[in-house]
């Protein structure tokens, strides 16, 4: 029923209603919260969720979606706090309960755009993601780089917990970046192959994460069950094109080994 509460990692929402999350790509130039973002939010607020799925949110300068994508970083932290002090407020005043608020830290990766100009960083060429796109100026990220993209979600996790969030999500979806290492299957390296490699950039990230949100905040992701892309291009299916989730279950049956009880699944590849 959408009346009964559910309780998980130490928390309640009050009931199983949620905003799930979509950018309104209307926050400042510096990535913080603009009045067109409060403004909705504080709507969602007075709606009697109980879980606000705030929208993607970039974790660095260069993997932003586009110039007034969302962007957790030391100089927009209050705006972050301040909306969701005034999303409580408006929530217990309107409906007498506040929701879980939960911040979706992201990667852009192939749809980054962070001056209004594409500027894809992609696991691997993909020309079922590419199709179309073909002549866009792509950079395949380097191990190096994944290496050092865990600091940034863990960063993302403390300043998220700063702001008082109940939440973080690792986004793993839509074919963002960490979303599309769990397909690259024949990228060299210590990120490609197996599923232990496939898998490494998304826990390095989640793991971070989790180190850095201290014990009022869970971590938790949005995670794509099923690209819906033949093999070896889309994860989730096998050599024959048929859905096969058994990697899927694998990825959850680890997260609920690391305390996760709450987990976003969608179904789906490209935009």
């Amino acid at each position: 029923m959408i009346n009964d509460k559910i309780g998980f990692n130490g928390k309640q929402a009050r009931n199983r209603v949620v905003f799930n999350p979509m950018e309104g790509c209307d926050g400042t130039p510096e990535g913080g919260v603009g009045e067109l973002t409060r403004r909705r939010y504080l709507r969602f607020a007075k709606s009697g969720a109980g879980i606000v799925w705030l929208e993607a949110t970039s974790v660095s300068k260069e993997c932003r979606a586009n110039p007034r994508q969302l962007f957790l970083n030391g100089k927009t932290a209050d705006s972050f706090k301040r909306l969701l002090d005034d999303m409580r407020e408006t929530a217990v005043r309107t409906t007498g309960e506040a929701p879980l608020i939960v911040l979706q830290s992201t990667n852009s990766g192939r749809y980054s755009k962070p001056d209004g100009t594409p500027k894809p960083l992609v696991a691997y060429r993909n020309p079922v993601w590419e199709k179309g796109k073909e002549d866009l100026d792509y950079t395949v990220v380097t191990d190096a780089y994944c290496r050092e993209l865990a600091e940034k979600y863990s960063e993302a996790a403390r300043l998220a917990a700063m702001a008082g969030f109940d939440g973080i999500d690792v986004k793993c979806s839509h074919g963002y970046l960490i979303n599309e290492f769990l397909s690259a299957f024949e990228r060299p390296g210590d990120y490609g192959g197996c599923f232990e490699n496939r898998t490494r950039l998304f826990f390095d990230c989640f793991d971070a994460a989790l180190s850095s949100a201290g014990p009022d905040m869970f971590v938790t992701t949005r995670l794509n069950a099923c690209d819906c892309f033949p093999y070896p291009y889309g994860f989730g299916c096998d050599k024959d094109g048929n859905i096969d989730l058994s990697e899927t279950k694998r990825i959850v049956g680890m997260l609920a080994d690391r305390g996760v009880r709450l987990v976003n699944l969608i179904e789906g590849g490209a935009q």
